[in-house]
């Protein structure tokens, strides 16, 4: 994995921190919720979902699997003429959507055919 992001409407909170390393017994900050959210929705402030970049879509969506998440979409070809470049979604084991891309945002839109 290259490359990280986080999509939300709230990522000003993300601005400052959090402290990514909690407490022994307290729930991750980005990860986990004292509350539980079986199905995050677009609507609602707050984290989204992660982005992650991998050239191997497959192996790290395998793995995800393997360690308990979903991989629950296909993967995709962005452009339907160039199967460079490439999409998944996953949740990872707290149900966290992730979204995984073969190459970064600029990179891709940025040789959208015409």
């Amino acid at each position: 994995m290259v490359a990280c992001g986080i999509c939300g409407t709230d990522l000003h909170e993300y601005e400052s921190g959090p402290d990514l390393t909690p407490n022994e017994g307290e729930p991750h900050p980005l990860f986990e919720s004292t509350e539980g959210k079986p199905n995050p929705d677009p609507t609602q402030s707050g984290l989204f979902h992660l982005c992650v970049i991998d050239e191997d879509i497959e192996g790290l969506a395998t793995r995800i699997d393997e360690a308990g998440g979903d991989h629950y979409s296909e993967v995709w070809q962005i452009f339907e003429d160039d199967d460079q470049y490439t999409q998944t979604y996953c949740r990872d084991t707290y149900g966290d959507l992730v979204e995984i891309y073969s190459h970064s945002h600029e990179r891709i839109y940025s040789n959208r055919p015409d």
